[in-house]
């Protein structure tokens, strides 16, 4: 299967975005660690002991706080913000939704689309493309089992 090169372009520059930002965290990371590390390194393991039991104190009370006034009042009450009606522009004018129809020609293909898959199974080559078909597509077999199944063959009539 060939994959055309703007599709190639796009992965790739997918696949840059999400090195730049994997690297740029990292290196946010890094750069905090080696901050407070700074920081942190003339305090003595008392001082940085007692430091934690006053963080741990102090947001668990604040934690057990907020529980206590939720179970206290008795029920919760969420308000929840509802986005103003939407008009529809009188311009608009909404088009039926039809089911598309299938002819009998297009069921034998997908019957014959359906026996080369299973046909390109059966040798080590045919194997290496199919798993490629898979790879880049997916869901395809299972689409074509769905509009096998969804959409009732005019052979059948």
């Amino acid at each position: 299967m060939r994959v055309s090169r703007r599709e190639q372009a796009t992965r790739r520059d997918a696949v840059g975005i999400e090195a730049w930002i994997s690297k740029t965290l990292h290196g946010l990371q890094g750069h905090l660690a080696v901050v407070l590390n700074a920081k942190g390194a003339h305090l003595s393991s008392r001082s940085k002991k007692i430091g934690l039991a006053l963080f741990c104190l102090s947001f668990g009370s604040l934690s057990i706080l907020a529980l206590a006034s939720v179970l206290q009042t008795g029920s919760v009450q969420i308000k929840v913000a509802l986005p103003a009606q939407l008009t529809v522009p009188g311009y608009f004018i909404q088009e039926e939704t039809t089911v598309p129809s299938f002819t009998n020609d297009d069921f034998k293909n997908i019957r014959l689309l359906k026996s080369h898959l299973d046909s390109l199974q059966a040798s080590p080559r045919g194997r290496k493309i199919y798993d490629s078909i898979m790879r880049y597509r997916p869901g395809f077999v299972d689409s074509l089992r769905q509009l096998e199944t969804n959409y009732s063959s005019p052979l059948k009539h």
